[in-house]
């Protein structure tokens, strides 16, 4: 039997149910059980509160903390930094931007760049672009190599040609 059916069937049992009295109820809700396969404690439970269409959950509209600039900003820095995971990443901000900046490869407002300098390591690793969105959820966000699934081969691979997390 299908949910819909499931549910179709409850509209007409439950009103039924609800009027009924001692075992006239008992015999309703062996019916109600072999028909539709629930426990009989879960068919008692509908039975008593009837699944309704509850409303949708209202998306919340909250303005964006982070402006398009940060992010950009963030991910440059990223990149800059070899792809090292955020909780490393985090600490070296204000080297990095100055060193970007010095270099030509990005110029920040001042307002941005207290902001991109005010990031907590979950934040940036929130603000980071396609965490792997077809890996594994072990692998798309490491918060280092030390504590990825991946670490023993990365830990390897850093030992021979030095590690950019350390």
């Amino acid at each position: 039997m299908s949910l819909t059916s499931r549910r179709e069937w409850l509209a007409v049992v439950a009103p039924r149910y609800r009027v009924a009295r001692g075992e006239e109820r008992g015999r309703i809700l062996t019916e109600f059980v072999a028909s539709t396969g629930y426990h009989r404690k879960h068919a008692l439970s509908v039975l008593h509160h009837p699944i309704t269409k509850g409303t949708a959950r209202k998306k919340r509209l909250r303005p964006r903390q982070y402006a398009f600039a940060i992010h950009q900003a963030l991910v440059t820095c990223w990149q800059a930094a070899n792809d090292i995971c955020r909780k490393h990443l985090v600490p070296h901000l204000p080297q990095l931007v100055r060193v970007l900046e010095h270099q030509g490869e990005r110029h920040l407002e001042a307002q941005t760049k207290v902001r991109l300098l005010a990031l907590s390591p979950a934040t940036a690793d929130r603000l980071k672009p396609g965490c792997g969105s077809s890996l594994p959820r072990s692998i798309q966000s490491p918060s280092c190599g030390r504590c990825s699934a991946l670490g023993a081969s990365r830990r390897r691979a850093d030992r021979t040609r030095g590690s950019a997390c350390s």
